[in-house]
């Protein structure tokens, strides 16, 4: 809870997540969900400590390690096969991967369908997160689509 985050010394993080166009229909054809959430802490060992419990959480059961190439100083990635895809008989299949980089955690956790996901889509997007707190690879800003607009707020009488 709020108590152990503050012993770690927590100083702020973020989520987000990317849903494939056409949703559950995509993942019956090879898309995936992506959600990633990044916690600073002020020094190694309290990311340390965070590294540990959330992989600790990651790992039970029904979930199954799976080897992956390290990614940080520290990383765990863990595989669980669970209900079935929305409209289908496809298992649905999670894999999450848990670095550790410094004074950074990154958890990434991704759904798809069984028959085509593989331990790489989350890996990479860890790799990713990775090289982005390294300085290696470049941060974008999201820019809003070309054809947004501004909602226009309808007057009530």
């Amino acid at each position: 809870g709020l108590k152990q985050l503050k012993e770690w010394g927590y100083q702020g993080g973020y989520q987000t997540g990317y849903s494939p166009e056409g949703r559950d229909q995509t993942v019956l054809n090879g898309g995936y969900y992506v959600w990633i959430e990044s916690h600073l802490f002020k020094d190694e060992a309290g990311a340390q400590k965070a590294f540990d419990y959330f992989n600790n959480v990651a790992k039970q059961d029904p979930a199954q390690p799976v080897s992956i190439q390290p990614v940080g100083n520290t990383s765990a990635a863990y595989l669980t096969i669970a209900g079935v895809i929305t409209g289908s008989t496809v298992k649905a299949a999670f894999h999450q991967v848990i670095t550790r980089r410094g004074n950074l955690v990154t958890i990434v956790l991704t759904k798809g369908a069984e028959s085509f996901m593989k331990s790489d889509a989350a890996w990479e997007v860890a790799y990713m997160a990775d090289e982005k707190a390294l300085g290696t690879r470049k941060t974008t800003v999201p820019t809003p689509t070309s054809d947004y607009k501004t909602p226009t707020p309808t007057p009530k009488p």
